[in-house]
Order: C-alpha cells, then structure tokens, then sequence
C-alpha cells in the first residue's frame, strides 16, 4: 500500500526562524497592553478622592 502523502499544491515552505520569536513577542506585547488597558479601566477613584480625568464639560456643575 503507498503512503498517502498531501498533494503538492498543499506543501508548505517552513517560516524563518526569527519569525516564531517576532510572532511570539508581538502576542504577548499585545496582551500586556490589552491587561493594562483592563487594569485602568478597573480602576475606581478613592472615595473623597480626584478622579482620574476631568469631568466632560456637560458633566460638570454650573458655576
């Protein structure tokens, strides 16, 4: 019986070696970022305490 190999059409050239790595940091780059955006997103003021930011102007009290 012969082996069944996959079709040329599907044969894949193998990817530089630095490509794993830059693919690598580029995802965990990412997910640092998305989990410090989570983080201050998450982030409440202190009671009593200045917020972050100003308010947006139709926000705040009138004078």
């Amino acid at each position: 019986m012969p082996r069944l190999r996959s079709p040329p059409c599907c044969w894949r050239r193998p990817a530089a070696p630095g490509c794993a790595a830059l693919a690598i940091a580029a995802l965990l780059l990412a997910a640092t970022r998305c989990a410090r955006l989570c983080r201050a997103c998450d982030r409440r003021p202190a009671v009593g305490g200045d917020p972050l930011r100003p308010a947006v102007p139709c926000l705040r009290s009138p004078p």
